[in-house]
C-alpha cells in the first residue's frame, strides 16, 4: 500500500468480487447482519499479504452508517451485529467459554484517537468477583480491563504492559480496540472493522511499534477499530488521479497529516457504547 492511500481497513485494499483475487488468496464476500451489511474477507496467501499489505486471517468490515442519527432501537440492532461479527471471530479461532481481557488503546485527549478509552470505560470488569459466587454469577463472564496509554505518555511500549496486565488476570483471549485510518471519506466513524491478526500500534502515523498479536502475546488476539481519522495526502491523491497529473514529491508533504470528521464528537460516545454492548452479548 501506498504511503498516499494508507488505510487500515482490508476490504479497501483489492477490487471486490474480482474473481482474480481468489488465485491471489484474497476471498471476500458479502452478508447481512441484523439488516447491516458485513464485508468478510480472508487474506489466505503470502501473494494476498503483498497485495493488500494485510495479514494473512479473517476480516470482518461492519457498515453501520450515521449512528448518532438512529433511534435506540437502531442502535441496539448495530450492536447485535457486532456482536454477531464478534462471535464469528470466536468461532474461527475455536474459542468458546474463557476469560477475556480487553485492552484499550489511544489518547483520551485527542478526539480521533480517543475510541478506546471510551470503550474501556464504559465496560465493568469482573474477573476479580469470581471469589463472590453470587455477584460474578449475575454478569456470567470473566472480563479483566487495562487502558493502554500513547507511548509519549507512559515512556512503555503497549505490548509490554499487556503481557502484564496478561499474566495477572490469566485471561486466555485479548480484545484489542483502538481507532484506524481509512482511505474513504464515507467509511469514516461508519464502519467496525474486527480481525484475529492482531494490531500494530503507530500504523495509522507511519510510526510502527512493536506488534500487538498472539505470536507476541501467546493468546488469541481479536481488534476491533473504527476509522476515525485520513491522510491529507489520500485525499489529495483522489482527486489528482482524476488529473492524471501526481507530483508524489507534493503528496509526501501532506503524508502525516490527518483528518477527521467535523461530528467526530456525535459519534465516538455511540459507537464506544455499541462496541460494549457488543462484547458482553458475545462473550456471555
Amino acid at each position: 500500500m501506498n504511503f498516499y492511500e494508507r488505510t487500515d481497513i482490508a476490504c479497501e485494499t483489492y477490487v471486490l468480487d474480482d474473481e482474480k483475487n481468489k488465485k491471489n488468496g484474497i476471498i471476500s464476500s458479502l452478508f447481512s447482519s441484523h439488516g447491516y451489511d458485513v464485508i468478510k474477507t480472508e487474506i489466505t496467501s503470502k501473494t494476498g499479504e503483498e497485495i493488500t499489505g494485510k495479514k494473512i486471517g479473517k476480516y470482518l468490515t461492519l457498515y453501520t452508517g450515521n449512528v448518532y442519527k438512529y433511534t435506540e432501537n437502531e442502535q441496539d440492532k448495530i450492536s447485535k451485529a457486532l456482536a454477531f461479527c464478534i462471535k464469528e471471530i470466536l468461532s474461527f479461532l475455536s474459542i468458546k467459554e474463557t476469560s477475556f481481557l480487553v485492552a484499550a488503546l489511544g489518547n483520551k485527549d485527542i478526539k480521533s484517537d480517543s475510541l478506546g478509552p471510551l470503550c474501556i470505560e464504559k465496560l465493568t470488569p469482573t474477573h476479580h468477583l469470581k471469589n463472590d459466587k453470587m455477584l460474578y454469577s449475575k454478569f456470567g463472564y470473566d472480563l479483566s480491563l487495562i487502558p493502554l496509554p500513547v507511548l509519549g505518555k507512559s515512556g512503555i511500549e503497549s505490548g509490554e504492559l499487556l503481557k502484564k496486565a496478561l499474566t495477572l488476570s490469566g485471561a486466555e483471549c485479548v480484545f484489542i480496540i483502538d481507532s484506524c485510518v481509512t482511505k474513504s471519506i464515507d467509511r469514516l466513524c461508519t464502519t467496525i472493522q474486527l480481525s484475529n491478526v492482531g494490531i500494530l500500534p503507530g500504523s495509522g502515523i507511519n510510526y510502527r511499534r512493536n506488534e500487538i498479536s498472539k505470536s507476541s502475546l501467546g493468546v488469541p488476539v481479536i481488534s476491533i477499530g473504527v476509522p476515525c481519522a485520513i491522510s491529507a495526502s489520500t485525499l489529495i491523491y483522489s482527486q489528482l488521479k482524476k488529473t492524471k497529473n501526481i507530483d508524489l514529491k507534493f503528496l509526501k508533504s501532506y503524508e502525516n497529516l490527518y483528518l477527521s470528521p467535523s461530528d467526530i464528537d456525535l459519534f465516538l460516545p455511540v459507537l464506544s457504547n455499541v462496541i460494549k454492548n457488543a462484547i458482553i452479548e458475545a462473550i456471555k
